[in-house]
């Protein structure tokens, strides 16, 4: 079906997430005499929404060959871009890592790459905070605005004359058999087209089985507001990634207020949809609040000035999963983020159209696998398995939802 594709005179992408927005400036690009309608339950930006942050790390530092050359080439284009902060990037662990080294092989012959051999050296990176045991520092690698990232490529695709976004809620798929035939709305409205691609991130399993290939994952972000004086201090601060705990930090000094962000890169906490709690579980804020301790101890009693669950779009192995639905003609999905596709933003709708149209080089490896099981690639950090998140948000029987 797909090596044959012909493109429809309506395509429908349901999620304006960075595989929605990214699959509809390509397929406008492409098809000019197509119309491509884009539904999201929310205008942008969606505070909801995994895309929308102030900051997200942008690295080619893959142990996977395939993704590390993706990475370099989204790299060239963010290096463009004026939502780019090219920092550097610390990757560390506490200890022997397969993934830190796998990565730094990929990425030593680029140049601006450094092994970091002991703690000592680290430190003197990280403002002499404890930040693990061994690493490199990537100087190429670095974080991107990405709401404004996000806003300008939105802008962009709105002015297409071929592209058109609808704020509503989509309740379900609209079916003939098997057959995809498009989408009914909350409000009874139905929306037919000759293609409906899936880009709802982790949400894409409440409107259709997936069977376990791609499953929510809420991951715990918090935000200290520093002083002016204090963000010149730090202004040199690389981001740094500890493949050990999955803690990340990344420090953003000229928002207003400047801020640093910790947040966890683990398995996460497990729910069927994701949620939105009031504040995040104390688990994970006690987690972060001992990253702070280690790496800036002079914050250790900062409060938090924000705190959220972010929700990722989970496979088993930390492969996208961007295919054509086996069992659904009509049907694609673009989803299965797994907490890594946001710095792939200028490059991505690329490789989603072509695996589409039947000539992309990820067709295998993004497809719709068979008995895949796994917690990841290798660069989760933290401890056992996912955890219900209700059941950690539950205190003396009161939720915190």
């Amino acid at each position: 079906m797909a090596s044959t594709f012909t493109p429809p005179s309506t395509i429908i992408i349901v999620g304006c997430g960075v595989f929605g927005l990214s699959t509809a400036r390509t397929l406008s690009d492409r098809y000019h005499s197509t119309k491509v309608l884009v539904i999201d339950k929310h205008a942008l930006p969606c505070p909801y929404t995994a895309s929308i942050d102030s900051s997200r790390i942008v690295r080619a530092d893959y142990a996977d060959p395939a993704y590390s050359t993706l990475g370099q080439e989204a790299l060239k284009q963010w290096a463009r871009h004026p939502a780019f902060r090219k920092t550097g990037l610390v990757i560390t662990a506490d200890g022997e890592n397969k993934y830190l080294k796998d990565s730094y092989n990929n990425v030593k012959s680029e140049g601006g790459v450094e092994y970091l051999p002991t703690e000592k050296d680290i430190r003197s990176l990280m403002a002499g905070g404890y930040s693990g045991t061994s690493g490199y520092v990537n100087w190429n690698s670095g974080w991107v605005d990405a709401e404004a990232a996000m806003r300008t490529l939105y802008s962009e695709v709105e002015s297409r004359e071929n592209v058109q976004f609808l704020i509503a809620e989509v309740s379900r798929l609209l079916y003939s058999g098997r057959k995809v035939l498009g989408v009914k709305l909350a409000n009874g409205e139905e929306i037919t087209a000759g293609l409906t691609i899936l880009a709802a991130g982790a949400w894409t399993p409440g409107l259709v089985p997936l069977h376990g290939r791609a499953v929510p994952s809420g991951q715990v972000m918090a935000y200290l507001t520093l002083s002016r004086e204090e963000a010149t201090r730090y202004a040199s601060l690389p981001v740094l990634l500890n493949l050990t705990t999955g803690t990340f930090i990344i420090h953003s000094p000229n928002t207003s207020p400047p801020t640093l962000k910790f947040a966890r890169h683990a398995q996460g906490y497990a729910s069927a949809t994701p949620v939105f709690p009031k504040t995040i579980p104390r688990e994970g804020e006690d987690a972060l609040r001992h990253t702070v301790k280690q790496i800036v101890p002079e914050f250790s009693g900062r409060p938090f000035e924000k705190t959220r669950v972010c929700w990722y779009s989970d496979t088993p192995d930390g492969d996208f999963l961007v295919t054509w639905h086996p069992e659904h003609e009509g049907l694609f999905i673009a989803s299965g983020g797994s907490g890594h596709a946001f710095k792939f933003l200028p490059v991505l709708g690329n490789e989603i159209v072509g695996v589409l149209i039947g000539k992309g080089r990820f067709e295998e490896k993004w497809g719709w696998k068979e008995h895949v099981e796994g917690l990841g690639d290798g660069s989760r950090g933290g401890d056992g398995g996912r955890v219900p998140l209700e059941e950690l948000l539950l205190e003396g029987g009161k939720s915190k939802l």
